[in-house]
């Protein structure tokens, strides 16, 4: 008996959202260690990140929750495994912003080699907001497209 052919819904498009958060505190971190990984591409692993601490400005219905942001060099970024196995590979986020209540968290990786100009930047006060875009915060959870540092924020541009 031949199959019928069943219709694929198309994914309902999710509104869009740009959410701010102004820079409390940062704090940058380094670690240089032995592989003992079973699985490495080097004996040695190391780790360099900024954990920033964000209060959100905008959207007025998020303003005051706390967000902590853990931004990671990573030497791969722009060639990351998964596309270097299959080229027609998309990425589905720069990072995954969690927040419930009070309490947040934003996880993504930078390009190793744009590390120390964004620390350089974060040590002379260059960056005072945080802004990322993605869809609307479901179930507490957005996987944003865009993460942007800048020095001011204007709530009229949004």
């Amino acid at each position: 008996m031949p199959r019928q052919s069943s219709k694929r819904r198309k994914p309902r498009q999710q509104p869009m959202q740009t959410y701010v958060f102004e820079i409390r505190e940062w704090r940058p971190s380094y670690t240089w260690s032995v592989n003992l990984d079973k699985v490495r591409e080097s004996p040695y692993r190391e780790h360099l990140d900024i954990r920033v601490q964000g209060l959100c400005v905008f959207p007025a219905e998020y303003d005051g929750r706390s967000v902590e942001f853990f931004i990671m060099a990573e030497r791969n970024a722009h060639q990351p495994s998964a596309f270097q196995n299959d080229p027609d590979w998309s990425p589905r986020c720069v990072g995954c912003l969690v927040s419930r209540s009070n309490d947040g968290r934003f996880y993504m990786s930078i390009p190793h080699d744009s590390f120390a100009s964004v620390l350089a930047s974060y040590a002379h006060g260059a960056f005072r907001f945080i802004d990322v875009y993605g869809p609307r915060l479901s179930r507490g959870k957005s996987y944003c497209s865009t993460f942007h540092l800048a020095a001011a924020f204007d709530p009229e541009d949004y």
